[in-house]
Order: structure tokens, then C-alpha cells, then sequence
């Protein structure tokens, strides 16, 4: 008998706290609770410049701004790409430089070491690339969209000759 007390005690008391929450609300977002979630979905976190950016824009038109923007991806990504030699290069111009290295009759070690990280250069520069793409660019959503696809596709650089046209899709796509 007092089990069965018990239990349906438990059992009241679980539905008099499932309807207590069913009826709570929850607070609706603040305007800067809202930018700081939309900026979590659309770039790769957002910063306190970004959200004083989209608090005095407003979150449609730096929304806009991003998706309109015309590829001006700003000074500081630029700046920190000039210093990557093989970013930007046509894939031709890619292939000859960094693929086609002449292997020297009777090469040293030391030679080797050096042809394979100039094979190797392409894929690290891309990386590096694409770290600097999503810390600078100021199109943070054309950034998270290109992370999607190149995620969705698997562009990966230890797949044969991606290393080489990686750059170039990086580039157009």
C-alpha cells in the first residue's frame, strides 16, 4: 500500500511540474542576443567588433552587405595573403612551378627534401589560406558557405591532384 502511495505521488508531482514548464515562456531575445545568434550561425563566431558592426547596421542590411558585398574581402586578408606565394596563381602556372620539378641526376638528400616540401607548398599555402579566409575576411558569410561546400563536396587535399587544383578552386569557388 505505501508503494503505491508513493508512486502515484511521483506520478502527481511529475505532471504538476511538466505543466508548470509547459506554461512557462521563455524571455524573448534582446535585440544583441539576436545579433550574437545570428552571427554564430553565420560566420565562424562573432567579435565584439562585429556585433557593434550589425548593432549599428542593423542585422538585415549587414546581412545584405555580406551576401551583396561583390568580393571586397578587405585590407587585413589581403595583406596577410600577398605573403603566400602560390595563392592566386593560375593552376597551369601552378602545376609547372610546383608539379613539374626537374629531378636532378644523382640528387641528395638534402635536394629531395627540398622538391618535396616545393610539391608540398600549394597544399600548406591553401590551408593557411583558408585559416586567414575565415579569421579576416570581412564576408564571413561567403566564408561559412564556402566551408559548407568545400565540406559538402570533401575537396580534400590528400586526394591526388587537389593539392595542386585546390587553389584554383579556392579562387572561383
Amino acid at each position: 500500500m505505501k508503494r503505491t502511495h508513493l508512486l502515484g505521488f511521483i506520478v502527481g508531482f511529475s505532471l504538476l511540474i511538466g505543466l508548470a514548464a509547459a506554461q512557462m515562456k521563455p524571455e524573448p531575445l534582446t535585440e544583441r542576443q539576436k545579433i550574437i545568434h545570428m552571427l554564430s550561425r553565420l560566420s565562424f563566431g562573432p567579435t565584439s567588433s562585429m556585433v557593434a558592426e550589425v548593432e549599428q547596421k542593423g542585422r538585415e542590411v549587414w546581412l545584405t552587405e555580406q551576401i551583396v558585398a561583390g568580393g571586397a574581402v578587405g585590407s587585413r586578408l589581403e595583406d596577410a595573403l600577398t605573403g603566400l606565394k602560390t595563392v592566386g596563381l593560375p593552376m597551369q602556372e601552378l602545376i609547372n612551378a610546383y608539379v613539374k620539378i626537374p629531378r636532378p641526376e644523382n640528387e641528395t638528400a638534402v635536394q629531395r627534401r627540398r622538391r618535396e616540401r616545393m610539391r608540398r607548398l600549394p597544399a600548406t599555402e591553401l590551408r593557411q589560406s583558408v585559416v586567414l579566409r575565415g579569421a579576416l575576411s570581412d564576408l564571413q558569410v561567403a566564408e561559412v558557405m564556402a566551408e559548407f561546400w568545400r565540406n559538402h563536396f570533401n575537396v580534400d587535399l590528400a586526394k591526388g591532384s587537389v593539392q595542386y587544383t585546390g587553389p584554383s578552386y579556392e579562387e572561383e569557388v
